[in-house]
């Protein structure tokens, strides 16, 4: 790893906020972000994955899974020669917010800025069976999404999935929950929350993937405060973030009070 380089795979930390290239990337995908938000940090983790390993240039095509109408999928259309959004659009505990039918309709609703809109197809699809040929796309990334699928082994097959269309040496970017109270796995209804280990062991449970750069995750030191989940999701309908929402905080049953936040998993299609 080059001096002052980043590990690829990691999780969110407040640090990133102090680093000008990684704001640069997250002013690139979200412009109009002007607190320390956990999602940005996705998006620029997820562009940081792509652009290290060279995957994004006018002839790549990719692929977001359970995509909703997060503004990377409308960035990386500016930058791919095809991009296909896939979710389960009017279905599920999302499907009213971020997993809106209204997408499959007209996406440009969603779009927070110019982009290329014949280069974006979106669809109805499961994560765990997606309608595609075998190595079909250079990108995939999957951002918040694959701790709502129904348990860890749901979200093993989702991976499975994404490696299965995957071209060999394409990238995979997936970012989910991971605690960083020192515990072991959470398991909320709908969410699942990974462990630092278990997070690691997800990547290397894949036959075909391999680790895109160096692995580091390890809990970085903190001084931000924890926000409450259910707090934080009745803010946002109402509009009223709170902010640093870096790390977050909710009720397991018969664990208690669990801390989470952000990671990365860089990965390469063998």
């Amino acid at each position: 790893m080059a001096p002052g380089a980043r590990p690829l795979s990691r999780i969110c930390s407040s640090a990133d906020w102090t680093d000008a290239d990684f704001l640069a990337r997250m002013q690139a995908v979200v412009p109009s972000q002007l607190g320390a938000h956990r999602k940005a940090w996705e998006f620029a983790a997820a562009l940081e994955v792509l652009e290290t390993t060279e995957v994004l240039n006018e002839e790549a095509i990719g692929l977001s899974v359970a995509a909703g109408h997060e503004a990377l999928v409308f960035y990386l259309a500016n930058r791919c020669r095809w991009m296909f959004a896939v979710d389960i659009y009017g279905e599920g505990p999302f499907g009213s917010r971020e997993g809106s039918a209204a997408m499959l309709v007209d996406p440009d609703v969603f779009a927070p800025y110019p982009y290329r809109r014949r280069r974006l197809t979106v669809a109805h699809m499961d994560a765990l069976d997606l309608r595609f040929e075998d190595a079909t796309f250079d990108c995939v990334v999957s951002l918040g999404s694959i701790e709502h699928f129904g348990g860890r082994e749901a979200a093993r097959e989702a991976l499975v999935e994404m490696a299965r269309v995957l071209r060999p040496g394409g990238t995979a970017c997936v970012c989910t929950e991971v605690t960083v109270d020192g515990g072991s796995d959470g398991h909320a209804p709908g969410l699942e929350l990974f462990s630092p280990a278990s997070a690691r062991g997800l990547g290397e449970s894949v036959e075909g993937l391999d680790w895109a750069g160096e692995v580091d995750f390890s809990e970085p030191p903190e001084g931000v405060p924890v926000l409450a989940l259910e707090r934080e999701v009745l803010g946002r309908a109402i509009g009223t973030l709170g902010y640093p929402h870096i790390r977050l905080g909710i009720d397991v049953p018969d664990q208690g009070w669990r801390e989470f936040t952000s990671a990365c998993l860089a990965l390469r299609r063998v």
